[in-house]
């Protein structure tokens, strides 16, 4: 119930949110 930041899930989002940018910048926007 504390206000610390769950690394797990820090990293698990950022990974997330890494891959999908990364997909989303590597698509052709054509």
């Amino acid at each position: 119930r504390g206000h610390k930041c769950p690394t797990k899930v820090t990293n698990r989002v950022f990974r997330y949110a890494k891959e999908a940018g990364a997909s989303y910048i590597n698509k052709p926007k054509k």
